[in-house]
């Protein structure tokens, strides 16, 4: 139980699509006069204007670089917000990532992480880290402990390439250790809850795969981006997606059917699935499958069951690394494999889908299925 010595602290991290605030003059790059602007919306991977919350407050703003399409002009504001801990104090952190399309390195400055759990689900025992990737839609919890040295911690973003557009520093928020040192000690073991622990066992459970891709039809079948996500079950079909970029190929194909094409909500495009049955997939992006690649990672998010993340690339973690989450970072060129089984608030349909909000909207959203 918390109590007011140390209590609970939340923020979330997020990004807005409307008009700015006040912003800080002269800090805006010049960008090139002739270039065709933005319209609303996702265009040409970015957006016109990018608004990073903290709880409500605008910390970070980011403007589309016509000059350099890939690397948005950012701008930091002075003020974020602001946590007051004691030297030696322990606090319990919330985080959130609201980003519509932004991986976040999270760091807190001179301080570790202790990650108690991911996705609303706690580990056996906290992990010491220094840094903690999250996708769009990924929730963390953690302790910090206050630094013996006062003074003033930032919680930063850290720069990262991962995604199609850089994305630059960001100072989130600020942890200032001030005031009488306290002792508070770290605990060593944390609740489990009995819907997800134990973990399932070893054996030889149903394959299937998951592929996400990214492949441009003729402009007429997306007139506002020009490219097409999709995923697929169909690995092969993924290798061979280069086909589709002949326009005969599209004309002649049900569109409500076809690979790269908006969702479809009547649509099951995964079914077979089975309440108490055990199955393990493998999420990968195809870059290494065609020359067709997504050109950046995907947070897979599936409604309604968690999943164990039990290999990376192949190779198989250990129990005490394996995570419980809903929503899985899987980078550019990599894989991950999760296992899981399905519960019966789980069933009739629901879906998966890449959690990069443009992407989803633009293909990466498939239906499941689950009976009894």
């Amino acid at each position: 139980m918390l109590t007011r010595q140390h209590a609970r602290r939340a923020f979330q991290g997020g990004m807005d699509g409307r008009a700015p605030g006040p912003r800080r003059a002269g800090t805006r790059s010049e960008l090139d006069p002739t270039a065709k602007p933005l319209v609303s919306g996702f265009s040409t991977g970015d957006f016109p204007l990018r608004l990073f919350l903290v709880n409500g407050n605008l910390v970070y703003e980011e403007t589309h670089n016509a000059k350099e399409p890939t690397h948005p002009v950012g701008q930091q504001h002075d003020v974020v917000p602001r946590f007051t801990i004691q030297p030696g104090e322990v606090v319990r952190f919330r985080f959130l990532n609201g980003c519509s399309d932004n991986m976040i390195p999270l760091k807190v400055e001179g301080h570790p992480m202790h990650l108690l759990a991911m996705d609303g689900v706690n580990f056996p025992a906290p992990r010491q880290l220094d840094q903690l990737v999250l996708g769009p839609g990924n929730r963390a919890e953690f302790l910090v402990k206050g630094s013996s040295t006062p003074g003033l911690y930032g919680i930063f973003q850290e720069e990262q390439h991962m995604q199609f557009l850089v994305s630059d520093v960001k100072r989130l928020a600020e942890i200032e250790v001030a005031g009488d040192p306290v002792d508070m000690a770290l605990p060593t073991k944390l609740p489990t809850s009995p819907r997800h622990y134990p973990l399932l066992p070893e054996g030889s459970y149903p394959q299937r795969t998951i592929v996400f891709g990214m492949k441009g039809p003729p402009a007429s079948y997306n007139k506002v981006v020009g490219i097409d996500f999709f995923m697929t079950t169909d690995e092969k079909l993924a290798n061979d997606f280069d086909e589709l970029e002949v326009p005969a190929t599209w004309e002649e194909t049900d569109r409500s059917a076809n690979l790269g094409l908006a969702y479809v909500d009547e649509r099951v495009d995964l079914d077979g699935l089975k309440v108490g049955a055990i199955e393990e997939w493998t999420i990968e992006d195809n870059s290494h499958l065609s020359k067709s690649g997504s050109a950046e990672g995907h947070p897979f998010h599936l409604h309604e069951t968690s999943f164990e993340v039990i290999e990376r690339n192949g190779t198989k973690l250990p129990a005490e690394e394996i995570t419980i989450q809903d929503t899985v970072w899987v980078p550019h060129m990599e894989s991950v494999k999760i296992r899981l089984r399905f519960g019966e608030n789980a069933v009739g349909k629901s879906v998966m889908h890449c959690h990069i909000i443009p992407h989803e909207d633009s293909g990466m959203m498939m239906n499941t299925l689950i009976v009894r």
